[in-house]
């Protein structure tokens, strides 16, 4: 890693301990980082797939970070309900309900947010002109891409803003 890239992770790290500082002393509310697991055959008979806790993150839009500053990349996610059954439903409406069952299964509780296939982020793994999920080593450091097609913005910004909102909601914004 030459000089360049080693700052630019190292600010990188700056800003997201930064970020896990001012979120933990907000007390801003987490989700659940899970997937979903196959268990091993046994005797040769499948067993169902369950849901594990992986543990628990922030979201900031594009990315989950946690109380480590471990960084994220979202995957799917769904709230933990009742799956009522219905007749019709399309095959994601079915995957979520199925998703569902597991975290009840899991003893998840109803309302809570629940993330899967998070993509792990490894920024000393970043390259220029590699992008790694939504985050991208750029001439001048760190940045995210926040959504397709969108303009990558550095990456101490984009935490700034996403903690912000997610530390001091606006009114009318939360349950």
């Amino acid at each position: 890693m030459d000089d360049s890239v080693s700052t630019a992770v190292a600010e990188a790290r700056v800003a997201l301990a930064q970020a896990v500082e001012r979120l933990a002393a907000a007390g801003a509310r987490t989700e659940l980082r899970a997937e979903i697991v196959e268990p091993r055959r046994v005797l040769g008979v499948r067993r169902a797939p369950r849901l594990q806790a992986r543990g628990r993150v922030w979201r900031l839009g594009a990315l989950l970070l946690d109380d480590h500053g471990g960084l994220f990349a979202t995957g799917a996610s769904v709230r933990a309900a009742d799956p009522k059954h219905s007749a019709l439903q399309s095959s994601v409406a079915h995957d979520r309900r199925e998703v569902k069952v597991l975290a009840r299964a899991a003893g998840i509780p109803d309302g809570e947010t629940v993330d899967l296939d998070a993509l792990p982020l490894h920024l000393d793994e970043l390259a220029p002109g590699a992008p790694q999920g939504p985050i991208v080593l750029g001439d001048d450091g760190v940045r995210v891409v926040w959504a397709p097609g969108a303009a990558a913005v550095p990456l101490a910004a984009y935490l700034a803003e996403r903690v912000e909102l997610l530390a001091h909601p606006p009114r009318g914004s939360v349950d």
